[in-house]
């Protein structure tokens, strides 16, 4: 039985006082010691976003598409690691754009189950799971592992956050800046306030 994948996104590190590094590292270029709430605005305000290089976090993204896999592996700087299809199997569960009708979704899905039948059948015949991957749609579900400095994750929300950005993609990337606002917030609240939804919004 084929069903919808769920968009789930965990923090699974970060660096310790990730924060308080980056200040130190700052206090060491100015000559003087400094407090992240002293610094790190003023230094996001000016560019100068390098020492946002000294820390780093790294977040478990399940339930999303092919689709958008392909754009988020896109961000070379960042690391990546990903269920793979070859060696895994693949489990009847597709992401259905947001944008679709109630009919629409039931087309869509009904496409989706059509194409995991014949990947499935061409397993029984013997056929690998590398090449027998190639049926599956680009809504297939998938997971990846994905890590990156902070300079690095306020580029990909900065991109994926934008109203230009598919809406797959930008409510990930809004789940990501959740998590990164709370754990960081003086190297995202500028990005926060921009981009910050009311209860229920997913524009």
């Amino acid at each position: 039985m084929i069903k919808q994948a769920e968009l789930k996104v965990g923090l699974l590190a970060i660096t310790d006082c990730g924060e308080f590094v980056i200040a130190a590292a700052a206090s060491l270029s100015h000559g003087k010691e400094l407090q992240p709430e002293q610094i790190i605005p003023k230094l996001i305000e000016m560019g100068h976003e390098s020492v946002l290089e000294h820390a780093s976090a790294t977040f478990a993204i399940e339930g999303i598409s092919r689709a958008c896999s392909h754009q988020v592996v896109r961000h070379r700087i960042c690391s990546f690691t990903q269920r793979s299809q070859r060696y895994c199997e693949v489990e009847p569960e597709f992401v259905v754009p947001e944008t679709l009708t109630t009919e629409q979704t039931f087309q869509f899905l009904s496409a989706c189950n059509e194409s995991y039948k014949d990947y499935l059948m061409l397993l029984e015949f013997g056929v690998a799971r590398e090449d027998s991957r190639y049926l599956l749609p680009n809504a297939t579900a998938t997971e990846l592992v994905m890590t990156a400095n902070l300079r690095e994750w306020r580029h990909f929300l900065k991109l994926r956050l934008d109203s230009h950005a598919q809406l797959e993609i930008r409510n990930l990337a809004y789940e990501i800046l959740k998590e990164l606002h709370r754990v960081f917030p003086n190297c995202f609240n500028d990005i926060w306030e921009q981009y910050s939804r009311s209860e229920g919004d997913q524009s």
